[in-house]
């Protein structure tokens, strides 16, 4: 929930997602500023939705959980467009499994859609690699964490 006189209309709802890693360059658009170094940026600003010029997100939410430090052994890779999700399990540097789900027709994710909708299972693969790549290259190139990953 956002309130916003001047800006957001009240009492207006909508479906668009909005993650913690959309602050920042809100905060960056809001002020009319730029990050410093060129480090990518994990979020988008939300701005141009709270002004009521989009209403939808156009561009992949992702995100990662049980990883240690170093982005070995098991652990999951996630990524959420405005439609679909995919949920990936890598063992180390390899995809061990995954599933893409209709986040509009199935909200408990029940049916895996990977085989029926390959190509878009594909391409959302294709954007948890780069992300994966850029975290990676963030830790490791940028100073990020104390320590280099793999």
């Amino acid at each position: 929930m956002i309130e916003w006189p001047s800006v957001i209309q009240e009492n207006r709802r909508s479906q668009f997602a909005v993650v913690s890693s959309d602050l920042l360059p809100t905060v960056y658009d809001m002020l009319g500023a730029k990050p410093k170094d060129d480090r990518p940026l994990d979020g988008i600003s939300v701005l141009p939705f709270l002004h009521g010029n989009v209403d939808s997100r156009n561009n992949t939410i992702h995100w990662a959980f049980s990883v240690n430090a170093n982005f070995s052994g098991k652990y999951n890779v996630s990524a959420a467009g405005d439609h679909y999700k995919i949920m990936t399990v890598y063992n180390n540097d390899e995809i061990q499994s995954h599933q893409l789900y209709d986040l509009w027709d199935d909200i408990g994710e029940t049916v895996d859609l990977t085989e029926k909708y390959s190509n878009i299972s594909d391409h959302l693969l294709m954007e948890v690699k780069k992300w994966r790549a850029s975290v990676i290259n963030s830790v490791n190139n940028v100073g990020c964490l104390n320590m280099p990953l793999q």
